[in-house]
């Protein structure tokens, strides 16, 4: 069961990734990403359809607003911080941080390097994968636009009547 629905702002102080998986092809990377994570725990969420409509067109209007002021003032997402000011939170958090999952992230991650550039090294059933993964982004990175855009245009293609309008639910 869902307990709550965690509502990610994402923003780019330097350089905005417009061109999607092309951007990361090209080198393209912004040095910098903010995410910004609030949590709206479901019993405060409306279960109506015209609740639940208007709480989104709210909460996608505060999105709006804090991205604004992000990208006009210090790019820098503003938070609720018990009132203490931006280095102190940053400071408290990290006191926060365990060092054994930050250990165990690392070694993870380390691990999982070593196996795929091993499964790239020594199996042609992964290198092949591989290709054909990077040609597939590719090529709907460069007629769709992204994935993500291809998502939403197989959305509304398969959500179509026989007229060609979108189904009503």
């Amino acid at each position: 069961m869902i307990d709550a629905i965690y509502d990610v702002s994402v923003a780019y102080p330097y350089n905005l990734p417009t061109e999607g998986e092309i951007n990361t092809i090209k080198g393209d990377m912004p040095p910098e990403v903010h995410f910004h994570v609030k949590r709206h725990p479901i019993a405060t969420i409306p279960i109506n359809k015209d609740g639940l409509t208007k709480w989104c067109e709210q909460k996608w209007a505060e999105k709006e607003e804090q991205l604004k002021e992000f990208y006009t003032k210090d790019k820098v997402f503003v938070t609720e911080t018990d009132g203490l000011d931006v280095e102190t939170y940053k400071k408290k958090i990290l006191e926060w941080t365990n060092k054994w999952i930050v250990a165990y992230v690392l070694c993870f991650w380390g691990t999982f390097t070593v196996f795929v550039l091993a499964g790239l090294l020594y199996s042609s059933i992964i290198r092949w994968h591989f290709v054909l993964a990077c040609v597939f982004f590719v090529v709907v990175g460069i007629f769709y636009g992204g994935i993500e855009t291809l998502t939403i245009k197989s959305f509304h293609w398969f959500n179509k009547d026989k007229a060609g309008k979108p189904k009503v639910r």
